[in-house]
């Protein structure tokens, strides 16, 4: 894996942690234990057929690989996960091919021969793409409208793609929550949904050929019912595993035991001066702050996935970050 880094001004990051990414979010899978449960509080849990693996962490059982030939993941046919403009979406991904054809990571419509709903995939020339279809009963242009990146993405390398979609020719793709700019393709009209319910991994792009199936990795995926602001999708990427500032997260390790815990954690680290620890919610919300690294008290927070962040006393520089998991 190839961990990126960002580097943002701090004025920005005294304001980020004020949003709420809690607001609006319809489903969030982290696919930890190797299930698709929905973090959201929805109760959209995910139908799967697909193959739980290693996650970018490196832990077993956080993400789903999808084989590119008949494994995906379902979620509930509810009304309520086809919701109107704008949407925002994000999936943290690792590609085994950027050919076209394998490259379908999401749609929230899975009709067959119909472009509906909104989905996000790659183009044919390998740029992050956001769609949506106005179910008039054709995958071509004149069904659909389109943003497609500049960047083209890498084999076997993780990404957090991340498509607003407020209309036709209003969406923003970031990759790496980076603006990635790009152009505008399709003629169709309006969003428009069928019955069925979406899927991770899956979509029929193809009036004459069989469904797209993707061939890679989600290790993490949210949908929410609005748009996200530029500085709520940095707050996003705060809170994921590849994602630290200033400081690559490979340069120390760091190790959560026992990892799940439902009441104390230690911390064990290669980075040998003293720090000071920080458990963030999946939100970008801190919960908990220590200035040791054994026998942290967890008992008072909420069950779920959290962030833990390591931090120089002096200076405040991040050290590393990874996941753990209260029960």
């Amino acid at each position: 894996m190839k961990p990126f880094v960002l580097f943002v001004f701090c004025a920005l990051l005294s304001s980020t942690y004020s949003q709420d990414l809690s607001n609006g979010l319809l489903v969030h899978y982290n696919f930890v234990n190797g299930e698709a449960i929905d973090l959201s509080g929805n109760n959209y849990d995910g139908i799967v057929n697909a193959t739980p693996i290693a996650g970018m962490s490196g832990d077993s059982y956080t993400a789903f690989s999808f084989n590119g030939e008949n494994e995906y993941i379902d979620l509930p046919n509810s009304s309520v996960l086809k919701p109107n403009l704008p949407v925002t979406i994000s999936a943290t991904v690792r590609l085994n091919t950027n050919s076209f054809s394998s490259t379908s990571i999401f749609t929230n419509d899975f009709e067959k021969d119909n472009h509906t709903g909104v989905w996000i995939n790659t183009s044919s020339q390998g740029m992050f793409a956001a769609n949506f279809g106005d179910n008039t009963g054709g995958t071509s242009p004149p069904n659909r409208r389109s943003k497609i990146g500049t960047t083209v993405l890498n084999v076997d390398e993780w990404y957090v793609l991340t498509a607003v979609i407020r209309g036709a020719n209003d969406m923003d793709l970031y990759v790496n929550c980076q603006n990635d700019g790009g152009h505008y393709a399709g003629s169709g009209g309006s969003l428009g949904y069928s019955n069925k319910p979406g899927s991770l991994g899956r979509k029929d792009s193809h009036f004459s050929a069989p469904a797209y199936y993707l061939n890679g990795t989600i290790d993490e995926f949210r949908f929410w019912n609005r748009e996200l602001s530029q500085n709520e999708i940095l707050v996003m990427c705060r809170t994921l595993n590849d994602v630290s500032i200033e400081l690559p997260k490979s340069k120390y390790e760091i190790q959560v035991f026992p990892n799940p815990s439902n009441d104390i954690i230690s911390i064990q680290t290669s980075y040998n001066n003293d720090v000071n620890v920080e458990i963030y919610s999946m939100q970008g919300k801190l919960v908990l702050q220590s200035t040791e690294l054994n026998n942290i008290d967890i008992s008072n927070i909420e069950n779920g996935q959290y962030i833990i962040k390591l931090k120089t006393p002096d200076n405040n520089a991040h050290i590393s970050v990874t996941k753990f998991v209260k029960i």
